[in-house]
């Protein structure tokens, strides 16, 4: 497990096949597409609430096999 200090880090983000030097694109980049697969529906780890602009955690992830990693994950995030 990683100490508190490292995990406050800068992240630093390098895309495999790409070349770039992360100035804050990349890191803005790869935090948008986490977003879009932690919060869609098939993943099962989160749903609406409302009017669509608020989530929940999914009573349904409990299918998704490795669901307490993802959120124990997202969490860390």
């Amino acid at each position: 497990m990683r100490s508190t200090q490292e995990l406050k880090g800068r992240l630093t983000v390098h895309f495999q096949g790409e070349e770039g030097i992360d100035a804050g694109g990349l890191t803005r980049e790869w935090y948008q597409l986490l977003s879009r697969v932690i919060f869609d529906k098939g993943a099962l780890l989160f749903t609406t609430v409302g009017n669509d602009s608020t989530f929940q955690p999914n009573p349904n992830s409990v299918y998704q096999t490795e669901h307490l990693s993802y959120f124990k994950f997202v969490g860390r995030v």
